[in-house]
């Protein structure tokens, strides 16, 4: 059963990346789904859905990302800690320390050398708003 829900789970994931592929092909702006919504006319909405996604799911991603990568690394590393407690903020401390880890490389010269400074605001804004998550 399980196989059958990942197959029409597959499935459905194909058809939404041939509707890109349709909107990507037609459309020529850069910019994904908020290029496609301002060539629409719909500007409101692009606005909306541009706000969502910098303010709320990049920075939930983020979090979560950091936060599965850490308790990876304990379990790779096989560390044991006998206080759920204590395990439960080692792992949510180990994930803060990723996402400081990656605001700083961007924040530095290097990261500001290789992005453009937009990027580096709105990556500072959304780590900063993912560690609140964490």
């Amino acid at each position: 059963m399980s196989l059958v829900v990942w197959a029409l789970a597959a499935l459905i994931s194909i058809f939404g990346a041939l509707c890109y592929v349709e909107l990507g092909t037609s459309i020529r702006a850069s910019g994904a789904d908020f290029a496609y919504l301002c060539y629409l006319k719909w500007y409101p909405l692009a606005f909306g859905f541009m706000c969502v996604g910098c303010v709320v799911l990049f920075p939930v991603a983020i979090a979560v990302q950091a936060q599965t990568f850490s308790e990876y690394l304990i379990q790779g590393f096989r560390i044991e800690i006998c206080d759920p407690t204590a395990a439960f903020f080692a792992k949510k401390l180990l994930g803060f320390a990723l996402i400081c880890k990656f605001h700083t490389f961007f924040s530095c010269d290097f990261g500001k050398r290789q992005h453009s400074t937009i990027y580096t605001e709105f990556h500072r804004n959304y780590v900063l708003f993912s560690m609140d998550i964490v």
